[in-house]
Parts: C-alpha cells; sequence; structure tokens
C-alpha cells in the first residue's frame, strides 16, 4: 500500500502515513470533519524559448517591393547610370576653402591697390619672372625643350622671392625692413640687377654644355642652341622689375 500524498509505502490497514502522517483511514473521523487528500499539483508547464520571445526586427519591417515595382519606370532601352552625389564630408570641405579663397584673393587684391605705380611695375616683374622662370628657356640637339629650371632659373626664382618680400615688408612698414634706410634700395637694385644680368648671360649661352656632353660628341662640337620664349619673358619680367625701383614711389 502506498501513501496517496507522498507515495511512500505504508503497511496495509495502517490508518496514518509514517512519513507525511496523512490521515489513510478516515472511518473513525466525524463525516463533517473529513479531509480531502490533496491531490497532487499539476506539471510545471514548459518553458518558453527567449528567442520566440524577441521580435523579429523584419517582420516590423513593412514590405517596400510592392511600392518600388510600382514606382519602377518602364524600360525604355536605355541603360540608366544615377549620378553620384559627392559626400557629405568632402562637399563641406570644398564649402570651406571657398569663401577662405575668395577671401584671401580679397585681400590680395586691396592689398595691391594700396602699392604706387613702381611698386606695383616692381612687384608685377618679380613675379612673372619666378613663374616664366618654369617654362621653356632653349631647345637642345638631340634633347628637346629644356625648362628654366635645368638651366639655372632657380637662381631667379629665389632672387625674385627676396626682391618681392623686401618690397612688401617695406611696404607694411617691418621694422628690420625700415631699419635698412637708404640700404633697402642698394639691396632691391642689386637683386634686379643679378636677375638681369642672369637672364642675359642665358641669352648669350642659353646652355653650358661639358665637353663631354653626348650633344657635343655627336654634332662635331657644331651645336646651335635656340632660345625659347620662357627665356625672353623672364628676361621682361625681371628689366620691369628693375625699372619699378625708379618709377614714383607715391600713391596717386
Amino acid at each position: 500500500m502506498r501513501c496517496p500524498q507522498c507515495k511512500a509505502v505504508v503497511p496495509d490497514g495502517a490508518t496514518f502515513c509514517d512519513r507525511c502522517d496523512a490521515i489513510l483511514d478516515e472511518s473513525f473521523l466525524d463525516p463533517d470533519a473529513k479531509t480531502p487528500i490533496p491531490s497532487p499539483p499539476p506539471p510545471p508547464a514548459a518553458r518558453r524559448s527567449v528567442a520566440a520571445e524577441i521580435p523579429n526586427p523584419k517582420s516590423q519591417i513593412p514590405n517596400a517591393a510592392p511600392a518600388r515595382a510600382a514606382n519602377r519606370e518602364p524600360p525604355t532601352g536605355e541603360l540608366r547610370i544615377p549620378a553620384q552625389e559627392p559626400t557629405s564630408a568632402a562637399a563641406g570641405r570644398a564649402g570651406d576653402l571657398a569663401p577662405q579663397a575668395e577671401d584671401a584673393l580679397a585681400d590680395l587684391l586691396a592689398f595691391f591697390k594700396t602699392l604706387s605705380p613702381g611698386q606695383k611695375v616692381a612687384l608685377g616683374g618679380a613675379l612673372f619672372a619666378t613663374l616664366f622662370s618654369f617654362f621653356p628657356w632653349a631647345v637642345l640637339p638631340g634633347e628637346g625643350s629644356v625648362s628654366g629650371l635645368d638651366l639655372g632659373s632657380i637662381l631667379v626664382v629665389f632672387l625674385a622671392f627676396c626682391f618681392g618680400a623686401l618690397l612688401v615688408m617695406n611696404h607694411r612698414g617691418v621694422a628690420f625692413v625700415r631699419n635698412l634706410r637708404y640700404y633697402y634700395n642698394l639691396i632691391q637694385v642689386a637683386l634686379a640687377a643679378a636677375m638681369i644680368l642672369f637672364c642675359v648671360y642665358r641669352l648669350i649661352h642659353p646652355a653650358d654644355l661639358p665637353a663631354d656632353s653626348h650633344v657635343l660628341k655627336s654634332s662635331g662640337f657644331d651645336v646651335k642652341i635656340e632660345t625659347q620664349f620662357g627665356l625672353w619673358l623672364t628676361t621682361f619680367s625681371t628689366v620691369a622689375a628693375g625699372v619699378g625701383l625708379f618709377l614714383p614711389k607715391e600713391r596717386r
């Protein structure tokens, strides 16, 4: 015999369960005092999976395929490539640089207007001499056009830079240049004369070729080197820079 409550084995005819003290024989009790034997608890419900409780994000996104299909244009036989729009970062950088470039150009023009006629000619000559130093200066047999950098125009670039920098600092009233006094004019004249003399030397001797040059050997030492427009433009620019030093210094 087993106890209906704890399922323990009890002797047949026992009144109480030795293990859980449950009443097995209720014949001696008052009928009104009988207590029903509690039924065993129901088995626990199966645990739901956590993954089943997490909503699927794809199920919450409406299906946009019908809308795209409805808005799709019928084929016309031409392959259309969508235009690529610049990224926001690149567009932002370009938008930031444009006002800065405009402000720098406006400041440069405003400064140039404050110069006297002589200073404008001198500074313009130095700037153009620097620019034309990168142009072709000569034509060598078997080599073709040769730029001014290959013929020593870096010297003109350096002298023109010093010439223009001193002119600008003197116009802005830099103390270092102001203290030079009349030495300033001597230095500017010397720089302009050095540029002019170098360009004239290159007009007479467009290229200094070594004796063992293959150009000389292949032509029997009879070489005719033609000057190019870049050398002439550089020469005219250096002359203009020197002439500007003797033009009126007062602004009209």
